[in-house]
């Protein structure tokens, strides 16, 4: 863990030493459903702080004109018709069909989304870890979903490097942390260990990692977080 965590706090500091004002950055790679919710605090204190103009591709956003055309499943967005889909058109040999099952419960729309193998437990039951319909995909599909995600990754790349670049601001944007309850302190740190924030969030990651594990009764993951 300390030599990981030195390496970590290194990468920063040399990605900080290439960040500097005036910049323009693009995430394209980053994205899913989950990590909107993270990436646009992330732009904000980048252009308050740094004057760093970060764009980022809405994954669902670009996708859904197309999907509408070709989805057939009632919802879903995990391991369904739609990422099934696209996975046989970009690689097909990795996708065994034969495991393709419906296994779809609806959620409210303003709920996220925790899947469970467990019965009983907090969170949406699906005992094949699909949320949604892979019977219904296909590589036509997935050719059209790719090549609509692309040329939307494309054409937000074109509109950042024209894009007016944030004029940078001496007061810190103010970011809720929505992953700590608000009555729960901050975690305490120890007189004269070096431990950032982000060191605070891997370490938070194991534990969770390995209670979702223990929930999943899946022993040989619990093994690989408790080596």
């Amino acid at each position: 863990m300390h030599r990981s965590s030195r390496k970590r706090r290194r990468n920063r500091r040399d990605n900080d030493s290439r960040t500097s004002p005036g910049q323009r950055l693009n995430a394209s790679s980053h994205t899913g459903i989950s990590t909107l919710r993270a990436l646009q605090p992330a732009a904000d204190t980048l252009a308050a702080e740094h004057g760093i103009l970060l764009r980022y591709t809405n994954l669902e956003a670009k996708l859904e004109p197309t999907m509408k055309g070709v989805m057939q499943q009632p919802g879903g967005t995990h391991a369904d018709e739609i990422e099934t889909s696209m996975m046989l058109y970009i690689d097909a040999s990795s996708v065994d069909m034969t495991k393709a099952v419906r296994d779809y419960t609806p959620v409210p729309p303003s709920s996220v989304l925790r899947l469970t193998r467990q019965r009983g437990r907090a969170g949406t039951y699906s005992s094949t870890g699909i949320w949604g319909d892979p019977t219904f995909a296909s590589a036509t599909k997935g050719r059209m979903l790719v090549e609509a995600l692309v040329a939307g990754i494309l054409d937000d790349i074109t509109q950042l490097r024209t894009a007016p670049l944030p004029a940078r601001s001496n007061t810190p944007p103010q970011t809720q942390n929505t992953n700590r309850p608000a009555n729960q302190p901050p975690v305490p740190q120890s007189p004269g260990i070096e431990c950032t924030p982000g060191d605070f969030r891997d370490i938070r990651a194991v534990g969770e990692a390995f209670t979702s594990a223990w929930n999943q009764k899946d022993r040989a993951k619990v093994r690989l977080r408790s080596s």
